[in-house]
């Protein structure tokens, strides 16, 4: 399956690299630092309070004050009292990614769309610790004007947990816009797949229109996307079922997966998909079209019975792909009891398989199928 994956920057010294060091506020006056430093050290005592509560209400500010509370903190590693030192080992590593991520936020304004670019990607790296930057991340994703900042933010919002929720109004707006490019709709859909849930599920229309791209990477996202989200769109079904006959093996493939996640009219599509696998010649290895449909047809569980013949088919092929056999094989077990007539096949391939891979997959299928 064709699929969008962002290049994995390493991010530890980034905010570093990039120039962000935090340090104190030169112009601070003495007394004021005074007090601050003797509120830390108020909090400092109070992790080792005998009420839970005030040992959470320290540790919350304490991260709050963020680099001005690292020194006292690591001095606290120390401590004779073990509540105190292990609490504020909890706190250095919290204000540290806070430090990153405004560091990195910070970046996203930098002149350098290579810089921005880096920024953006290394808040994905970070996840759910970067969830402050998601306003940040949304402005860049609809304002920036560097392409690559945008795929970047946009592949982001995955990554940083649900507080990205708020972001998928805008990524569906992008996904509209006739002048973002396909690299940046394809993030854009990936994205909303893995975020879910209905605001995400109204990205279905304009999904369904990249269904129709005249590049099959595009094509092949779409129909990804529609799978994982799972859309009630009126029309899904037969675009995917259309798509089954693309001329690129990871729209068919991706196609056809998508339908069985979508586990819908199975009157329909249990026939279209078992049609294909007689139909489409075999590519060899995981391009092959037909993995992706024989994954289809196994989430469509015993409801996928009258493919079993066809599936045996493809389990028993020793000419067949040893990665396409495999995915035969654990088909029929994902269909069950209603497989029961791929019984002597599974028997035939638990004997005879090579490699023997083939043969502890075809018996974990025969477990399922007959309960034994």
């Amino acid at each position: 399956m064709s699929s969008f994956v962002p290049s994995m920057l390493p991010i530890a010294p980034l905010w570093l690299a990039l120039g962000f060091v935090p340090v104190a506020s030169a112009g601070q006056p003495n007394t004021e630092q005074s007090v601050q430093q003797q509120r830390i050290d108020d909090l400092i005592r109070q992790l080792g309070s005998d009420q839970i509560g005030k040992r959470e209400e320290a540790m919350k500010e304490l991260v709050a004050v963020g680099a001005p509370a690292l020194k006292a903190l690591s001095r606290a590693l120390g401590s004779s009292d073990p509540e105190i030192a292990r609490r504020a080992m909890q706190c250095i590593p919290l204000i540290q990614d806070n430090i990153q991520v405004a560091a990195l936020i910070a970046a996203l304004d930098d002149p350098s769309a290579d810089t921005r670019t880096k920024a953006a990607n290394a808040l994905m790296e970070m996840g759910k610790k970067a969830e402050a930057a998601v306003p940040r991340l949304m402005k860049a994703l609809a304002t920036d004007g560097d392409s690559r900042v945008r795929e970047r933010a946009a592949v982001a919002f995955g990554f940083l947990g649900p507080k990205a929720q708020v972001a998928v109004p805008t990524m569906i707006a992008t996904l509209k816009d006739k002048q973002a490019s396909d690299n940046l709709r394809m993030a854009i859909a990936i994205t909303l797949a893995r975020i879910g849930g209905p605001e995400a599920e109204k990205g279905a229309p304009i999904l369904l229109v990249m269904l129709q791209s005249d590049n099959w990477q595009p094509r092949a996202i779409a129909a990804f996307a529609l799978g994982s989200l799972g859309p009630k769109q009126e029309g899904v079904v037969d675009a995917l079922l259309k798509a089954l006959n693309d001329d690129h093996e990871s729209v068919q493939g991706n196609a056809a997966s998508a339908l069985g996640l979508l586990g819908r009219e199975p009157d329909r599509c249990v026939p279209r998909l078992t049609k294909a696998l007689h139909s489409l010649k075999d590519y060899s290895g995981k391009n092959d079209p037909r993995n992706g449909i024989l994954g289809g047809l196994g989430k469509f569980g015993e409801k996928a019975a009258q493919a079993v013949p066809a599936i045996c088919e493809i389990a028993a092929d020793e000419k067949a792909d040893t990665f396409t056999r495999s995915i035969a094989i654990r088909t029929l077990g994902d269909i069950g009891p209603a497989a029961h007539a791929a019984v002597p096949c599974l028997k035939s391939i638990l004997t005879d398989a090579h490699p023997r891979i083939l043969a502890e997959q075809a018996a974990a299928a025969l477990t399922k199928i007959t309960k034994e």
